[in-house]
């Protein structure tokens, strides 16, 4: 198959799209919800669970 036809590379580290990004935020969500509770939730936990800045968080809400 020529390169121009190929199918598109699977993005990887910080550069997802946008959905696939918010789907890692909402995912690390719900688990923390359910591990720890409403009470220990944070913008920072999500943000390291998801394995994103805190910025992108805000900018996802």
């Amino acid at each position: 198959m020529p390169a121009d036809q190929s199918a598109p590379a699977q993005a990887i580290g910080r550069f997802q799209p946008p959905d696939v990004r918010r789907r890692q935020i909402l995912d690390a969500t719900a688990a923390l919800l359910l591990a720890d509770g409403y009470e220990a939730l944070t913008v920072g936990r999500v943000a390291a669970r998801a394995g994103v800045a805190k910025g992108t968080v805000y900018l996802y809400l």
